[in-house]
C-alpha cells in the first residue's frame, strides 16, 4: 500500500478529528484521565495548520484520503534555559500527537510522518525531537526505538481520585 506524507491543509479538518478522537479513546482505553478533548486538539492544529507560527501539522494520505497525522511545534531547548545566556536561540521540537489509523499501521506510516517531523525541526534550528509515550502504548514504543528514539526521562502519575 503506496501512502505520501504532506503538510495538513485546512479541508483534512473533519479527517484530523477523526483521528484525533481515536487517539482520545485510545488513551481513555488505557487508562489515562484527563487526555484533552477533541475538539480543542483540533482547533489547536487547525490553528497552526494555517498561521504556522513555530507549528507543524503533517499528514499522511492513501488512496485519496488522510490515514495518519502527526503534529509538533519548536520549544525552547531542554537546556536553554539553565543556558540560556549561552545559547538564547537554543530550542527543540515537540511531537503532540502521532496516530496511524487502523489497518494502515505496521506499514511505515507512524515513521515517515515522524521523520518528516525531524526534518522540519531541523530546517527550524531544532537540535532534538521529544515526545511521549504512556507505558501501555507497546506498539508505539517499538515503532519509536526502531526509529532510533530513546527513553531519555520517565513521568509518573499518581491519581487522586
Amino acid at each position: 500500500m503506496e501512502f505520501s506524507v504532506r503538510p495538513a491543509r485546512v479541508a483534512d479538518h473533519a479527517a484530523i478529528r477523526r483521528l484525533a478522537g481515536t487517539l482520545a479513546e485510545f488513551h481513555g482505553q488505557g487508562g489515562v484521565g484527563g487526555s484533552a478533548p477533541v475538539q480543542p486538539v483540533v482547533r489547536q492544529i487547525l490553528r497552526a495548520v494555517v498561521l504556522g507560527l513555530g507549528s507543524a501539522v503533517l499528514v499522511a494520505e492513501a488512496d485519496g484520503r488522510v490515514v495518519g497525522y502527526t503534529s509538533a511545534r519548536l520549544v525552547p531547548g531542554p537546556l536553554s534555559l539553565t543556558l540560556a545566556r549561552f545559547s538564547p536561540g537554543a530550542k527543540s521540537a515537540y511531537v503532540d500527537a502521532v496516530v496511524v489509523e487502523d489497518g494502515w499501521r505496521g506499514l511505515g506510516i507512524g515513521s515517515a510522518l515522524l521523520e518528516e517531523v525531524c526534518r522540519w525541526a531541523r530546517a527550524r534550528g531544532a537540535g532534538t525531537v521529544d515526545l511521549q509515550v504512556f507505558e501501555f502504548n507497546s506498539s508505539a514504543t517499538t515503532v519509536y526505538e526502531r526509529s532510533g528514539w530513546r527513553t531519555t526521562k520517565r513521568t509518573m502519575t499518581r491519581p487522586l481520585g
